[in-house]
């Protein structure tokens, strides 16, 4: 159980390391402005997301999505959606002086963002299954129950440890910039938002024009 709970974390914890996806974007602007314990929630949704993925993946229920395609279509449709609205929200905002004060209702708000942005991504479930494919062709874990708890609580743990570890480094640097130029990184990671969400908008759209 040890040896699937490592396994589990560190592919969580590495498998977040790339800056390019949506939750890294937004836990490196929300690093930026000093929301640390916003950006630790909402990598806590997305989390808590992937483990139930990474759960699901030993059960084989990856092939599901070869079999209906509208439900990555539709997943795609809000997620692009989703992350155009929030892209914009950051191109507009400006830089707020000193450091985040406590609110659970905006902790609460990550959480729930962060967790949506992941569970209507169901593409990681497609990662999460060629991951245990490769795991049980290495003879590292065997299929059940027994594996499958142990490493989802793994995943939970590395890509939590990953995103605090970035935001560790993040409030330690981010002083030797200027506020204005920390505000234009800011606006810049919306835009990347936006590219985010348009690239998965695309294939819905053009589902729909050809229907």
């Amino acid at each position: 159980m040890v040896v699937v709970l490592l396994i589990g974390f560190t592919l969580g914890f590495f498998g977040s390391v790339p800056l390019a996806g949506p939750i890294a974007v937004l836990v490196f602007a929300y690093g930026l402005e000093g929301r640390f314990r916003t950006g630790i929630f909402l990598s806590l949704g997305a989390a808590l997301a992937e483990s139930i993925y990474a759960y699901a993946a030993f059960w084989g229920v990856g092939t599901l999505l070869g079999r209906y395609p509208s439900i990555v279509l539709a997943s795609h449709a809000v997620i692009g959606t989703l992350l155009i609205g929030v892209g914009i929200v950051l191109t507009r905002r400006e830089l707020s002086a000193g450091l985040e004060k406590t609110s659970k209702p905006r902790h609460a708000r990550a959480l729930a963002l962060g967790f949506a942005i992941s569970i209507f991504n169901p593409t990681l479930l497609v990662t999460w299954s060629a991951a245990t494919a490769a795991l049980y062709g290495t003879g590292f874990m065997s299929e059940g129950a027994g594996a499958s708890i142990p490493f989802a609580i793994g995943v939970i743990g590395g890509i939590v440890g990953w995103f605090s570890l970035l935001l560790l480094l993040i409030r330690r640097y981010s002083g030797r910039f200027t506020r204005n130029f920390l505000g234009r990184v800011i606006n810049a990671m919306g835009v990347v938002l936006m590219l985010i969400g348009g690239w998965f908008l695309v294939e819905p759209i053009r589902d729909l024009f050809v229907l």
